[in-house]
C-alpha cells in the first residue's frame, strides 16, 4: 500500500499525479491513525495532537532527514516537486538557482531558511504553513516568475529584506501573525529594491503571534514600480512605507483596514502615507492618512491639547468624498 498523501497539483505543476511523489518501500512507512505515510508527508502529530515519531526526532535525524528532501532537489533541478513536505526541524535551502520547484502545502515547524535563494521560475508556496519562529528569505530573488504565496501562513517573523520581487508576486489571503519585514536597504543591488507587479488582497498583518514578540511590517525604501495592490489587506499595526515609491496604480483599503491609532509609531507611519498620497494628487487617501495621523496623535500623551482637539474636530465634520472600499490613487485630480 503507498503513502496516504493526496493532493492535486496546481499551476504550473497541473500534470503531476496527485499522489506521493517519493519512492519509500512500504516496509519503511509510518502507520500513524491508522493510515500509511511516508515520512516526508507524515505529520509530526497524531489526531489528539499527541507527538508522534517524526515529531520527536533528535538532531541527527533531522540532519538525514534534510539531506534527502535536498538530494531530492539536486536529482530533480529541471522541475521538483516538494507540496506537501513536512519539515520537523531547521532547514537550509542552499544558495544557487533553482528552476520549477514547488513548496505547496509544505509545513515548517522549525527555523526556515531561502537567504541568497535564486528562483528563476515561477515559485509556488501556497496553502504552505511556517509554524515557526523565523523565515529567511534575505536578499532571495524571484526573477524568472512569480512569487505564490497566497493563503500561506506566517506564524512568526518573516524577513524579505532584499528580495528581488522583479518577477511578480502574489502574497493575497496570507496571514501575518509576527514582524514582516519587506524592507532594502539603499545599500544593496539596485534590483533587491525593486518590486514588480504585487499583490497583498485580503491579507492580514496582525499584532500578536504565539511564537514572536515583534508585529506589524515594514516596505522601507522599496520602489513599487508596477501594480500594487492591498485591497481589503487589513493592517492591525501601523505600516512602514519610509522611504518608498509608490507606483501610481497602488491600491490602498479603507480606513476601517487600519486599526493601529495606539502604536508609538502609528502617526509617523500615517504621515509618511499622507504625504506619498499628497504628492500623487491623491485627495481621497491623503485624507483619509491624515485622519490616521490625528488620531493616533490624539493618543499619544505628549501631543499638545491644541492637536487633540484638531483631531477632534476633523472627527466630528469629516471631509466628504473618501474612498469607499480599496481604489487606486492613480486617479489624479
Amino acid at each position: 500500500m503507498p503513502c496516504t498523501f493526496y493532493a492535486e497539483r496546481l499551476w504550473p505543476f497541473l500534470n503531476t499525479p496527485p499522489y506521493c511523489q517519493f519512492e519509500v518501500p512500504e516496509s519503511e512507512l509510518l502507520s500513524i491513525d491508522g493510515e500509511l505515510w511516508c515520512e516526508y508527508h507524515a505529520p509530526i502529530e497524531n489526531k489528539n495532537m499527541e507527538k508522534i515519531e517524526k515529531g520527536s526526532w533528535d538532531g541527527d535525524a533531522i540532519k538525514i532527514f534534510n539531506k534527502k528532501v535536498l538530494d531530492f532537489t539536486n536529482k530533480n533541478k529541471d522541475r521538483c516537486d516538494l507540496t506537501g513536505v513536512i519539515y520537523p526541524g531547521v532547514i537550509t535551502f542552499p544558495e544557487r538557482e533553482y528552476s520549477f520547484i514547488s513548496f505547496d502545502r509544505t509545513r515548517f515547524h522549525d527555523v526556515a531558511s531561502f537567504n541568497g535563494c535564486i528562483f528563476k521560475a515561477h515559485v509556488p508556496f501556497r496553502n504552505a504553513e511556517f509554524n515557526c519562529s523565523h523565515v529567511w528569505f534575505s536578499k532571495a530573488k524571484f526573477i524568472g516568475g512569480s512569487a505564490l504565496f497566497h493563503y500561506t501562513h506566517f506564524r512568526g517573523g518573516v524577513w524579505f529584506d532584499g528580495t528581488d520581487f522583479s518577477g511578480g508576486a502574489d502574497f493575497s489571503n496570507v496571514i501575518f501573525l509576527g514582524w514582516a519585514n519587506f524592507s532594502a536597504s539603499r545599500g544593496f543591488d539596485s534590483d533587491s529594491g525593486v518590486f514588480g507587479s504585487i499583490s497583498f488582497d485580503n491579507s492580514v498583518f496582525n499584532k500578536e503571534s504565539p511564537i514572536y514578540s515583534l508585529v506589524g511590517v515594514t516596505f522601507e525604501n522599496r520602489e513599487f514600480l508596477h501594480r500594487t495592490s492591498f485591497r481589503n489587506c487589513t493592517f492591525e499595526e501601523a505600516p512602514e512605507f519610509h522611504g518608498c515609491t509608490l507606483h501610481q496604480d497602488t491600491i490602498f483599503p479603507s480606513e476601517e483596514y487600519f486599526t493601529d491609532i495606539e502604536s508609538d509609531g502609528a502617526a509617523s507611519a500615517y504621515r509618511t502615507l499622507k504625504l506619498a498620497m499628497e504628492n500623487a494628487r491623491s485627495r481621497n487617501e491623503e485624507a483619509m492618512f491624515y485622519a490616521l495621523e490625528q488620531k493616533s496623535l490624539r493618543n499619544r500623551d505628549d501631543t499638545p491639547r491644541l492637536v487633540k482637539f484638531t483631531s477632534y474636530l476633523y472627527e466630528t465634520f469629516p471631509i466628504t468624498g473618501r474612498a469607499s472600499g480599496g481604489r487606486s490613487f492613480g486617479c489624479w485630480w
